[in-house]
């Protein structure tokens, strides 16, 4: 399968860029860095693998071209209709949209909000941890991902 490292390394510099660009801390790029490193320790899931036995990636993996550019903005998104009194994230082009989601107020100590924010707060250094058994294509979307949501639930509520 197409796992050259090269390619995954420049799109990582390409992220890691964008990371810099919007000043997120310094445990974002180690985590990032640390992720794609298991990725291609790993490879692609195949065939050989219990839990993908059925599902042959290899077509998946020969197409990928691992360049990360910036997201193309499109014209508005389609929303589902949703209900009144629930919270809609939209995420347009993989990236979150305040002004097309909607926030209700939450239960006390409850958050939800966007990954690209949360990057920015030292202390949220576990946002893009993987943990050692998931899949390496979990590893891949934790090195290159930029967006995504964010939900906060503490003990009994």
């Amino acid at each position: 399968m197409n796992t050259t490292p090269d390619n995954y390394h420049a799109a990582l510099e390409a992220t890691l860029e964008q990371d810099t660009n919007a000043g997120y801390p310094r445990w974002v790029k180690q985590a990032r860095s640390e992720a794609l490193q298991k990725f291609l320790d790993e490879g692609f899931p195949n065939v050989k693998l219990e839990n993908w036995r059925y599902t042959n990636l290899a077509p998946m993996a020969e197409r990928i071209g691992a360049a990360v550019g910036k997201p193309v903005r499109s014209a508005e998104p389609l929303l589902p209709a949703t209900d009144a009194d629930g919270i809609t994230l939209v995420f347009v082009n993989g990236l979150f949209s305040p002004k097309r989601s909607t926030r209700k107020p939450l239960p006390a100590g409850v958050m939800i909000g966007n990954l690209a924010s949360q990057l920015e707060n030292e202390t949220n250094n576990n946002l893009l941890s993987v943990m050692p058994n998931n899949s390496s294509l979990a590893q891949l979307n934790s090195a290159m991902v930029s967006d995504g949501a964010v939900l906060r639930v503490p003990d009994n509520t």
